[in-house]
C-alpha cells in the first residue's frame, strides 16, 4: 500500500514538472518571438540613456535619443495627451497593462522626429517611464 502510494506521488510530481516545463517553454518562445524589445534606461540631469537589451542580455547604446517630461492631461484606450510645463501637447501610446490616471507625471524617450499636429505624435516612440515616485 505504502509503494503504491509513493508511485503516485512520483507520478504525479513528475507530470507537475514536466508540464510546468513545457509552459515555461511556450511563454519563452512566445516573448522571444513577440518582436517586442526591452529597453534599459538610465537617467541623469538632463538627458535619459537608453539601451535595448539584445539576446543573452547584452546591452546596445541606442543613438540619438530624444525625450520629453510632462503631465497626463487626458488618458483615453490605448493612448494619452501628455503636456510639458511649456505648454506643447505630446501624444504618448500606453502599455495596454498599465494604468495610467490624468496628473501622473511621464518621461517619454523616442528616436526620429516630432510630428507637428496637434497634440505632436513621435515618429517613433520607444517608450516611457512613469515618475510619480521618483
Amino acid at each position: 500500500m505504502k509503494n503504491t502510494k509513493n508511485r503516485i506521488i512520483f507520478l504525479l510530481s513528475a507530470l507537475l514538472f514536466l508540464s510546468l516545463a513545457a509552459l515555461a517553454l511556450i511563454l519563452f518562445r512566445g516573448h522571444s518571438s513577440s518582436g517586442e524589445t526591452s529597453y534599459l534606461v538610465t537617467l541623469s540631469s538632463d538627458q535619459p540613456s537608453v539601451f535595448s537589451i539584445e539576446n543573452h542580455g547584452r546591452l546596445k547604446k541606442v543613438p540619438n535619443i530624444g525625450s520629453v517630461t510632462g503631465t497626463i492631461t487626458e488618458v483615453y484606450n490605448g493612448s494619452a495627451t501628455l503636456e510639458t510645463p511649456d505648454k506643447a501637447a505630446y501624444s504618448v501610446e500606453l502599455n495596454p497593462f498599465d494604468t495610467l490616471n490624468k496628473g501622473d507625471r511621464l518621461l517619454v524617450f523616442f528616436t526620429g522626429s516630432v510630428q507637428e499636429i496637434y497634440p505632436s505624435q513621435f515618429e517613433n516612440q520607444l517608450g516611457y517611464i512613469l515618475l510619480n515616485d521618483l
